[in-house]
């Protein structure tokens, strides 16, 4: 009796091997003698179609089951990458926000460095003019001029 997926394969094999003999097919009907429709006969087809429809139902119980293994860890990885996803446009939005922030912050530190340059080039203006004016009233002094 078979009982096993292997079994089944192996008695399959020892089924095609007998039935490729050359011999097998005219030694089969010389020693058969029982017809066509005899029911021991259409038993013995039916049940090598059972062992053979058997052993197909087992390989693909086995590979839909592999298949429904990686299906499920096809599952598991996208759900884990779409909260990864999830995640990182959080993260993205954040970022956005604080550049925005850094951006308006920037902005108001150049009108800010615009407004000291300005500043710095009046006094640096003003103290040229300050220099010329102490040198001219030095050169007045020193000229004896500014007393009288």
């Amino acid at each position: 009796m078979v009982t096993t997926k292997k079994e089944a394969v192996d008695f399959e094999k020892q089924i095609s091997e007998i039935k490729n003999r050359p011999d097998f097919e005219s030694d089969l009907k010389h020693h058969d003698d029982r017809g066509e429709l005899d029911l021991t006969r259409l038993i013995d087809s039916l049940r090598a179609e059972i062992i053979d429809l058997k052993s197909k139902l087992v390989e693909k119980e086995s590979l839909l089951k592999g298949t429904r293994g990686l299906v499920e860890d096809y599952l598991k990885a996208g759900y884990k990458y779409a909260a990864r996803v999830k995640d990182l446009e959080n993260i993205s939005k954040q970022h956005q926000k604080q550049v925005g922030e850094l951006m308006v912050e920037n902005k108001f530190h150049k009108e800010k460095t615009k407004h000291f340059e300005n500043r710095c080039a009046e006094l640096l203006e003003d103290n040229k003019k300050l220099a010329q004016q102490i040198d001219d009233l030095t050169n007045i002094k020193n000229k004896g001029e500014f007393g009288k």
